[in-house]
């Protein structure tokens, strides 16, 4: 259902085009449709309610995706933040940076958190299947491997907290 969904949004200035088309034609054929005397009129009534409605759906989708840049930009900005972190975790070399106190707990709980909202936005609608698919490759790396397991394991519990993250995932 999804993917019929993102093809007819992808779609939406085609389909509205051939919708707009198909009435304009249809007014101009069949113009026993219209009042008598009122053709011109009617004519210009569709045509300005054609372009009112392309202009809606246009400017929804630039605002859409405005914001769907905008999730991507913060999402990446925070994982660069602890990248570092994970992968220290990952090679089992991990130490608290310049004197901070955060725990290898503590940087796979902002993890978690972080693809959990990742997980959210996806099922809005809000992120594009291959950002979503690439990223999810990237979570099950991190998530499945043995130094993360025991955060992971023990926060499944608390499952209802993580919009879902552990289903979508099969964790």
């Amino acid at each position: 259902m999804k993917k019929v969904k993102q093809l007819l949004w992808d779609n939406i200035i085609s389909i509205l085009a051939l919708a707009g088309f198909i009435i304009l034609i249809s007014t101009i054929l069949f113009p026993c449709i219209l009042p008598e005397g009122k053709e011109f009129e009617a004519i210009i009534g569709v045509l300005i309610f054609f372009f009112g409605v392309l202009y809606n759906v246009l400017t929804y989708k630039i605002s859409a995706d405005k914001f769907s840049k905008e999730l991507f930009n913060e999402f990446n900005k925070r994982f660069d933040e602890i990248n570092e972190e994970l992968n220290n975790i990952l090679s089992g070399k991990f130490t608290s940076f310049s004197g901070s106190n955060r725990t290898e707990y503590d940087v796979i709980i902002d993890y978690l958190n972080l693809c959990s909202e990742e997980c959210y936005w996806f099922k809005k609608g809000r992120i594009d299947i291959k950002v979503w698919n690439s990223w999810k490759k990237g979570m099950l790396h991190y998530l499945k491997h043995e130094n993360f397991i025991d955060v992971v394991d023990k926060q499944r519990e608390e499952e209802d907290s993580y919009y879902g993250l552990y289903k979508e995932l099969n964790l």
